[in-house]
């Protein structure tokens, strides 16, 4: 896989160095491999580690409390349903839900994790587009490279949100995020709070 990246690197090497392309392929390139340039400058230790990295450790410690959170949305859920006395939900979840060929057993785990997914998932999906659209931007503005840590305020984000949350409150919510919390202050680690929380509160 690595093979391959390097070959598209050096394809995109003829764009434009802050192309929209080539700063999408260093976005995804960077979250699944560490850098390859090596800090110079003091007072930064000389390590393997980056700042992309531990922000990449961060999503990877959080995966047993996001299953669980999953199972407790999909269980909850379900539950209500029961108590309702109805056998199905409404909406294009419970149809997604159907389709896959679960149902709406409160005691079965693997119907409380999935309908739990189904909530999770477009909303990480538009917090992690719509924050990749503005960090191509500011990175297109400002001439650098995209900045560190778009995934882990897009996970931390969508993760402290209602499960229930509209798209677009979403949408919203992850622009202010990043516009507001994280690139008007310079990107990572200058910002002056956490952007994940910024975008939830307003």
């Amino acid at each position: 896989m690595r093979r391959a990246f390097r070959i598209q690197r050096r394809r995109l090497a003829r764009d434009p160095e802050y192309s929209v392309k080539r700063s999408a392929f260093e976005l995804v390139d960077g979250f699944l491999f560490s850098t390859l340039r090596p800090t110079t400058g003091a007072p930064h230790v000389r390590d393997s580690n980056s700042v992309q990295r531990l922000m990449n450790t961060f999503v990877i410690a959080s995966l047993p409390c996001w299953v669980l959170g999953l199972w407790s949305v999909g269980l909850q859920a379900n539950r209500a349903l029961l108590m309702l006395g109805r056998e199905r939900a409404e909406g294009w979840r419970a149809g997604l839900v159907e389709a896959l060929g679960f149902g709406f057993d409160p005691t079965s785990i693997a119907d409380c994790f999935l309908h739990g997914l189904v909530f999770f998932l477009p909303v990480f999906l538009t917090a992690l587009l719509v924050g990749a659209f503005w960090e191509i931007l500011f990175a297109r503005y400002r001439r650098r490279r995209i900045d560190d840590g778009l995934l882990s305020v897009a996970w931390l984000y969508t993760l402290i949100l209602p499960a229930s949350v509209p798209l677009w409150w979403a949408a919203v919510g992850m622009s202010v995020a990043i516009i507001l919390g994280k690139g008007i202050f310079g990107g990572t680690g200058r910002y002056l709070v956490s952007p994940a929380i910024l975008g939830m509160t307003f």
